[in-house]
């Protein structure tokens, strides 16, 4: 929608999946048809899956393996106390590797190294 000529790429699989194409650099298909070859460096990652906190750990552990130093990570649903992945945020904070952004309603990360 805000960049029609240069649409982001949208791949549908379950997250562990997904990350083991991204490290093997698979050639796949996204949602739209269109052919990519995954792999490199993210910027970006958005974690909104299976809210518990065995799951989003390791989310977070496969976002990070591939997060490039000053890249950004977000948490859906992680204000809130039902979920377990409210349960890692402060695991994120302690561990000094990332830098809190905000938590406006989610948790938003900076990787610092």
């Amino acid at each position: 929608m805000f960049s029609p000529d240069d649409l982001p790429f949208a791949m549908e699989m379950l997250s562990d999946e997904f990350f083991e194409a991204w490290r093997s650099r698979k050639s796949a298909t996204d949602v739209l048809g269109r052919p990519v070859t995954l792999g490199g460096p993210l910027s970006f990652c958005y974690i909104d899956g299976n809210h518990t906190y065995e799951c989003a750990k390791r989310d977070f552990q496969n976002c990070d393996e591939n997060l490039e130093i000053g890249g950004f990570i977000i948490f859906d649903d992680s204000t809130l106390t039902e979920f377990g992945v409210y349960q890692l945020m402060p695991e994120i904070i302690s561990a000094g590797s990332y830098k809190l952004i905000a938590t406006n309603p989610y948790h938003l990360f900076q990787k610092l190294s």
